[in-house]
């Protein structure tokens, strides 16, 4: 018997145990500390993380069909714990990529495309809202660890936090199992999943303009998620107060998250992509240009809400464009966008640091990206998107 209630459950608590993705630059400089390697080299921990992420969200469509729910609720959260666990118990710098980097950003790609599987299997009337509390729910966890978790560090240790945060994770894992367990079986399930871009072919332009505006909305974010604590400390936010990073931004992506896809439904696609866009350049400039601390955290806001607003935007463009049926395949392969964001936002951005001693560059680079990408959406006046019926 079809359980809503236990579709939304399961698809919230999936997403709030993922969503320890965004805590990342709570760890940066005690691991910069600790492992004694440069910022260059440790940003490459979260690209590749948030690249294999991408990688997750592809494959998640054909293995949720494959395993079922509760195989793949298995399947997910073991990567995603048993990363953390690694990455903690070795404690080396190759340990961090293996555990960290590879195992939980799989794991953790994984989860989310769970996580919008189930949401997006919610009644019609209900699956825009459960989309966009679904996705909130990745920053839930970020806005809570961030309150305490910089004096856990301190107190415990970088090391032992990261265990803690594995184990916390598997055993989340067993409970969404039980939860998910009882939503029934996925239609076809232990069968090839069918892929709507095989049955009903779209335009190639279409999807690549979709992937390019995707890109350049997480680019800025995925940057943010990395860096955000070294850009309030250069911006003068005192060291006792840099966790206020991580937990701003995370509490305007919930509110970007809840907001995105009630925009699309108000004001249709386009509209809601260029006002994004525009809230971007005004986060950007504020941070490049600014002279005092609430500045610099006014701007991590306007980033984050950007963020989350792009995660529940875009399942609700695809719906808009391609029909309901079409959000896991297209969406998988529209997050190759988030993908390529996430591994050169956080890597380049460490880079020019390295090389100019401040953040300026980077954030020049992400700003007229930015512009460059809001020049790009009148591409597609004239394009109205259509409702399409789902292929047989």
């Amino acid at each position: 018997m079809f359980r809503p209630i236990e579709l939304l459950s399961g698809a919230v608590l999936t997403m709030a145990a993922m969503g320890v993705l965004y805590i990342w630059s709570l760890f940066l400089l005690p691991l910069e500390e600790a492992l004694g390697v440069s910022r260059a080299a440790l940003s490459l921990a979260p690209a590749i993380a948030l690249s294999l992420f991408t990688l997750g969200m592809v494959i998640h469509h054909s293995l949720l069909h494959r395993f079922g729910r509760v195989g793949f609720a298995v399947f997910s959260f073991a990567l995603a714990g048993g990363g953390f666990l690694f990455a903690g118990a070795v404690f080396t710098y190759p340990a961090l990529l293996i555990g960290y980097a590879v195992l939980f950003g799989l794991g953790c790609g994984s989860g989310y495309g769970l996580a919008l599987a189930l949401a997006s299997d919610m009644p019609e009337a209900k699956r825009g809202i459960s989309i966009g509390v679904t996705t909130a729910s990745f920053a839930i966890s970020g806005v809570a660890i961030s309150a305490f978790l910089p004096q856990l560090i301190e107190t415990a240790g970088v090391r032992a936090v990261l265990i803690g945060i594995g184990i916390a994770l598997l055993i989340i894992g067993a409970i969404v199992s039980l939860i998910v367990s009882g939503t029934g079986r996925i239609a076809d399930e232990g069968d090839e999943a069918p892929d709507a871009l095989d049955t009903a072919p779209q335009p190639l332009g279409p999807l690549l303009l979709l992937g390019f505006l995707f890109f350049a909305l997480c680019y800025p974010g995925l940057t943010f998620v990395a860096h955000s604590t070294a850009i309030l400390a250069e911006s003068g936010v005192a060291q006792s107060h840099l966790a206020w990073g991580p937990m701003i931004l995370n509490t305007t992506y919930i509110a970007g998250s809840l907001i995105g896809g009630v925009l699309v439904q108000k004001l249709s696609s386009v509209p809601t992509l260029r006002l994004c866009f525009g809230l971007l350049a005004f986060g950007l400039s504020a941070a490049l240009f600014a002279e005092t601390p609430a500045w610099a955290l006014a701007a991590t806001g306007a980033v984050g809400m950007v963020l989350g607003g792009a995660a529940s935007i875009m399942p609700q463009v695809i719906a808009e464009r391609f029909g309901a049926a079409s959000i896991g395949p297209i969406y998988g392969r529209l997050s190759i966008g988030y993908g390529l964001a996430g591994l050169i936002g956080p890597w380049m951005s460490a880079l020019l640091f390295e090389q100019a001693g401040d953040y300026s560059s980077a954030l020049l680079l992400a700003l007229a990206l930015t512009a460059l990408a809001g020049l790009a959406t009148f591409l597609q006046r004239g394009q109205a998107p259509a409702p399409r019926q789902a292929a047989s």
